[in-house]
């Protein structure tokens, strides 16, 4: 679970949980009840029949349970997904036509995946926890999209630290109202645009 200590990145790590510690938990119970039919076999001889069909009725159980919320999960996720997709266009842009290191600012869900998909850095995404989670000044924790783009005067205040691009998410994102600033326009897809802060 802690793979950002190796990777420097976190990456979904509750996929971590459902891929090896649930698993691991239910092989532990059919264990568990393989152990207890067992047991019950031997104490009574006599239901012998009902104590061997007990087993395979716990497995019919677990398929059963396992594919309603297979199918259920992947009904709930779908339009999540396909909202998704969306992105990698704007992810491809970025690694093919920006240089590696550069700083893009982003929203939050755009920002968990730049770091992943592309040679670039983002801003904060502005969590709190990150003032506990990582040793850095604290106004530099007050660098973040929302504080930034409250600031009246906007491109004064961005260039107190390093920011090379904004992308702003029309859809996700609405009061951002990047294109109030005048910046440079380098892409656009589906609601998506990417503006280039000159210096």
């Amino acid at each position: 679970i802690n793979q950002q200590v190796v990777t420097g990145i976190a990456l979904q790590s509750g996929h971590y949980h459902w891929l090896f510690n649930v698993p691991m938990f239910m092989l532990t119970l059919m264990i568990i009840g393989w152990t207890w039919s067992a047991y019950l076999r031997s104490r009574f001889p006599f239901q012998k029949r009902i104590t061997s069909i007990f087993p395979w009725c716990l497995a019919f159980l677990f398929v059963v349970v396992a594919l309603t919320l297979q199918y259920s999960s992947y009904q709930y996720w779908a339009p999540v997904v396909h909202e998704k997709q969306r992105m990698m266009p704007v992810l491809s842009w970025l690694r093919e036509h920006t240089p590696k290191n550069s700083v893009v600012m982003a929203n939050p869900e755009f920002s968990e995946l730049i770091p992943v998909y592309t040679k670039n850095n983002v801003m904060w995404k502005g969590e709190n926890h990150i003032v506990c989670c990582y040793l850095v000044p604290y106004e530099r924790t007050l660098f973040t999209p929302e504080a930034v783009l409250k600031d009246p005067d906007f491109k004064k205040a961005i260039t107190k630290y390093r920011v090379d691009y904004v992308l702003w998410d029309h859809k996700k994102d609405p009061h951002w109202a990047i294109d109030r600033f005048d910046l440079p326009l380098l892409f656009s897809f589906d609601g998506v645009e990417i503006y280039l802060l000159s210096r």
